[in-house]
């Protein structure tokens, strides 16, 4: 007898077992096909942000030339601005001196002048 129920208890335990590995095989198919599904998800998204940004470097290489164009003019224009400013400070320090130079000739005529 207590052979017999011990394997009646070995087949119960083997039969619980084989439950738990059967509802733990299902639950594994579900997690699995969630993950593949967020895979999938996942993926989609990668390939349009892969798509929005090879157009963005379409439209870049486009802008290049136009960029190129502006700074090029921008140099232009920074260098005659600094040629006009220049030119502006050296005419006003020759106006000054100018200035100064009839100012002491003028205090040296009076000085010199006799009385």
């Amino acid at each position: 007898k207590m052979q017999i129920l011990s394997q009646k208890q070995l087949i119960g335990s083997l039969r619980e077992n084989n439950s738990r590995l059967s509802d733990t095989a299902q639950e594994m198919e579900g997690i699995n096909a969630q993950l593949n599904h967020e895979v999938a998800q996942l993926t989609h998204e990668i390939e349009n942000k892969t798509f929005v940004i090879a157009q963005q470097r379409a439209h870049l290489a486009k802008l290049e030339p136009d960029v190129d164009i502006i700074r090029e003019k921008i140099m232009q224009e920074c260098s005659s601005n600094i040629r006009f400013v220049f030119g502006g400070v050296v005419a006003g320090v020759c106006i000054i001196f100018s200035f100064i130079y009839c100012i002491k000739k003028s205090r040296i005529k009076t000085v010199v002048k006799p009385i």
